[in-house]
């Protein structure tokens, strides 16, 4: 979810930050994110930096960036000329591509979802699933 909270430290007045975090579904867990957020921050403040505080300003924005759930689909570990490969699918829309590397930013989508509507997920909706059967092999 995309939110703004107001925040401040002890040099100057408040401020507003905007995120884009997943699992912070309602108020309350944006609250929860928030204020463990902050205690982490002012946990390891380095020379020079002000302890921050939550004023208490919350202001919703919107569903924000949707990821996509990548899973893996071989067993073993493939290969190919750009390296060693694994074959992931999203478990919310069907996008499908091959991750190079570990974690998600070495995944490279395939041909057929290379279009700016798949850079993130756009859920598990009936017009983004392949008809049954028309699953690659």
């Amino acid at each position: 979810m995309k939110f703004k909270i107001e925040v401040r430290d002890e040099r100057s007045g408040p401020w507003w930050e905007t995120f884009d975090i997943e699992g912070c579904t309602d108020e309350a867990r944006i609250r929860g994110w928030v204020l463990a957020t902050i205690k982490s921050f002012n946990d390891s403040l380095r020379p020079g930096e002000s302890p921050r505080s939550f004023v208490g300003g919350i202001e919703i924005i919107d569903e924000g960036t949707k990821h996509h759930k990548w899973t893996k689909q071989n067993l073993g570990t493939k290969a190919d000329h750009r390296g060693t490969f694994d074959l992931m699918k999203c478990a919310e829309c069907g996008c499908t591509g091959r991750r190079y590397g570990l974690g998600e930013l070495g995944i490279k989508r395939s041909a057929e979802f290379k279009a700016k509507k798949w850079v993130t997920c756009p859920g598990a909706t009936a017009a983004n699933r392949r008809p049954a059967g028309t699953e690659k092999r």
